[in-house]
């Protein structure tokens, strides 16, 4: 489940803004406010006991929430309504149907070819599912777009969440999803911000309440956006996510996933010295200028890096609304702030390791701006849970991500009648 786009968020975020900032407060705030008297160590704050149903796999602890079932099916029934929704309003506006767009990464900027690399030598907290073959590698189709955060706005002058979702093609072994158990490809879907807009689904369906209640209950809104502290989140990932190519950006998975036994989170990161500028692009569609522009003269290079959480923490696991490093900055005793960098950093290696490579990305030279490749990125469907069993995507929110993704994909290719298979890798276009 992406970012709401909030077709009235803007004025919302006028009325309460101030609010909201009185409301949720920074980590070093937070660690300020902390009870003086409670003592208890980062780990021990962390790995408290669930008050749900906890489930544990190795060294890996989840918090089921008593009413996810429920919660899940309403995320569903808002999530599907919105798209059917948005594409009415639109064709209201425009006098004419066009393609039934996702509620969230609405805009691609291409979609383009490569192949992904697993390390020659992978350490063994990582040597699972797809890493546990050193050197092997797989075509991908990658997809770049906005998040579409800011209600009604397609321009890439705006602020703005960018993703990078990629298919590896051809992948072995047991399936995660039922539905895709004849299928061998397998998803990650990043973000360039490191950490998302709800803390978990209960949360997630309030922000997704608030336009309507905006048209109908103005105090039941301003509760939805102050009580998720959605206002601060949105403003913190605007303000993060500035970019000039998105081939030059650096991606986060956000939530946490399962590899063999343990807890772990990715990133995808610009191979050292290949990272790209804005190639003096500019304007409505400048991200999509400024791709073609790097890869009509040579390639583009990611590095994929993991880390593992050493401690079972399910707070970690299933609030996404802060990354590890917040989480430990939060739980620490003390003043945060008043720490050198040598003791947050030996705070850190106490609860997860450092970053780790384990993979690599190549796009070759290439053109991806026909009309046939831009409507096959559009038709592209990319679900966190297309995954292997043993690379199982973590918490609350992942858990409903399932659900929610495989219902808007069939509401969508429903409506613009596309087919429901999946790329092979021999794709070609003009």
């Amino acid at each position: 489940m992406g970012f709401v786009k909030f077709r009235t968020l803007t004025a919302l975020g006028l009325a309460f803004a101030a609010l909201a900032s009185c409301k949720t407060q920074n980590s070093s705030t937070q660690n300020a406010l902390r009870n003086p008297f409670d003592q208890r160590s980062a780990t021990e704050r962390l790995t408290e006991p669930c008050k749900g149903e906890a489930i544990r796999t190795g060294n890996i602890v989840e918090c089921r929430m008593p009413n996810e079932g429920d919660l899940i099916k309403k995320s569903i029934e808002i999530t599907t309504g919105l798209v059917v929704n948005k594409q009415l309003e639109d064709s209201k506006v425009t006098g004419r149907t066009g393609l039934t767009k996702r509620d969230a990464h609405p805009k691609h900027h291409g979609c383009i070819k490569g192949s992904f690399t697993v390390a020659n030598s992978v350490p063994g907290e990582f040597n699972f599912g797809v890493f546990k073959d050193p050197g092997k590698s797989y075509p991908i189709w990658a997809r770049l777009s906005n998040a579409g955060l800011k209600p009604g706005v397609t321009s890439d002058e705006e602020g703005d969440a960018r993703g990078m979702a990629v298919k590896l093609i051809g992948v072995p072994g047991e399936k995660l999803m039922q539905s895709q158990r004849s299928s061998s490809n397998l998803d990650f879907l990043f973000v360039n911000i490191p950490f998302f807009v709800a803390k978990d689904i209960a949360d997630y369906n309030a922000q997704l309440q608030v336009p309507a209640n905006l048209k109908k209950n103005l105090l039941a809104a301003a509760d939805g956006a102050l009580r998720t502290g959605l206002l601060v989140l949105l403003k913190k990932a605007l303000d993060s996510s500035k970019m000039e190519n998105p081939l030059g950006e650096t991606y986060f998975s956000i939530s946490s996933f399962q590899l063999g036994e343990n807890s772990v989170n990715y990133r995808f990161l610009p191979c050292a010295g290949s990272k790209p500028g804005s190639e003096g692009k500019s304007g409505e569609n400048k991200f999509r200028d400024a791709m073609a522009a790097t890869l009509s003269r040579g390639k583009a290079c990611y590095a994929v890096e993991a880390r593992f959480l050493k401690i079972p923490s399910w707070k970690m696991v299933e609030d996404v609304s802060k990354n590890w490093e917040d989480h430990v900055a939060d739980s620490t005793p003390g003043n945060w702030g008043g720490l050198s960098p040598e003791a947050k950093q030996a705070a850190f290696a106490e609860v997860f390791s450092d970053w780790t490579p384990v993979g690599r990305m190549e796009f070759p030279q290439q053109t991806f701006t026909s009309e046939a490749q831009m409507n096959f990125c559009e038709n592209l469907s990319y679900n966190p849970s297309r995954t292997l069993t043993d690379m199982r995507p973590l918490g609350t929110l992942n858990r409903a991500r399932n659900e929610v993704y495989e219902a808007i994909a069939k509401v969508r290719r429903t409506a613009n009648k596309a087919p429901t298979s999946e790329p092979n890798g021999t794709e070609t276009f003009p």
